[in-house]
């Protein structure tokens, strides 16, 4: 639903303490930031700030990690840069594809949020600068692995981005 300003009135009508987002890919409007007097939440499953933004189960898995980490963080008026509440790491599967992390990552989050309880929201300032991390390993990946694992890039990719592609084929 848009957030015209009738859907706004109708939020704050409900006064809330916490609004809670899980993968919803859209940035909250400072209007509708500001309704909640706890602040609004996000379950991200990817480590931050390294992993910011969409995809970072595929992410990891494109990068080689052998972990993933899942972050509770307060939303802010960009991507993922909103202070950190709660992080935890935890183990990717040897053949686990990106959507598959991906699920269980976000289940993972929900377990971690209630860990927490909303009287202990403590908030630690995330770094700005690493969050192009994934481009820059993404891209040495490609450049290595094409000329000499070409194979290995392909089934790499395949595993990291299969059902987010909707089941198209990665060549390389």
């Amino acid at each position: 639903k848009a957030f015209d300003e009738p859907f706004l009135q109708e939020i704050g009508m409900f006064a809330p303490d916490l609004a809670i987002c899980a993968y919803y890919p859209r940035i909250f409007p400072p209007a509708l930031l500001g309704i909640p007097r706890l602040g609004c939440v996000n379950l991200h499953p990817g480590l931050l700030p390294d992993y910011r933004g969409t995809f970072p189960t595929a992410w990891c898995i494109l990068n080689e990690e052998a972990d993933i980490g899942i972050t509770v963080h307060f939303m802010d008026t960009t991507i993922d840069t909103g202070d950190i509440i709660a992080q935890r790491r935890h183990q990717i599967g040897e053949d686990e594809t990106g959507h598959e992390l991906y699920r269980r990552s976000m289940k993972l989050c929900a377990d971690l949020f209630l860990d927490i309880g909303v009287g202990k929201l403590d908030r630690l300032p995330q770094s700005l600068q690493f969050g192009l991390r994934i481009l820059l390993l993404l891209l040495i990946l490609l450049i290595l692995g094409l000329d000499r694992r070409r194979g290995l890039v392909a089934r790499r990719l395949d595993r990291g981005l299969k059902r987010f592609t909707l089941g198209l084929q990665v060549r390389v």
